[in-house]
């Protein structure tokens, strides 16, 4: 079933969302449109490989990914609005806090139950349609701020 979120189209498979990185949800900045690239394969990677749901393994690997990769990424973006000035960086970082708050409690939820099917909906909703929001919507006017500053 293909969902229309604002301008963002998306698939929903049984307990899988599927994203495709799209032109739409570019920010125009290389190092970021790369990063999100990485991120987006890989989320979808783990699930294609499971059938919609991982196993144990292949979730932790998945959060041990996002671990690592939330914080460099973050990092790299606050500090491409720091240098421009963003008039948003704080809203933004706060964006990232409300994330980083979110990943912590699946982490926790998966050390301590393993990966049942409402762990794999949980993650699958937090990470795949906060990204995408997130991306389509902050990162781009991020990407549009830094454009305007090359």
């Amino acid at each position: 079933e293909t969902m229309l979120h604002n301008r963002f189209v998306y698939t929903y498979e049984v307990s899988c969302m599927k994203l495709d990185l799209m032109s739409v949800l570019s920010t125009g900045v290389d190092a970021i449109d790369h990063q999100h690239a990485e991120l987006f394969d890989r989320v979808n990677k783990v699930f294609d490989l499971s059938g919609g749901m991982p196993h144990k393994e292949q979730l932790g690997d998945l959060i041990d990914f996002l671990g690592d990769y939330v914080v460099k990424h973050f990092k790299a973006e606050e500090e491409l609005m720091k240098k421009s000035a963003y008039p948003g960086i704080a809203a933004h970082q706060e964006l990232h806090r409300a994330f980083l708050g979110e990943f912590t409690k699946i982490k926790e939820e998966f050390e301590a139950k393993g990966p049942g099917l409402t762990l794999m909906r949980n993650t699958n909703k937090v990470v795949v349609e906060w990204l995408v929001k997130h991306v389509g919507i902050e990162d781009r006017r991020v990407g549009e701020h830094l454009q305007k500053k090359k």
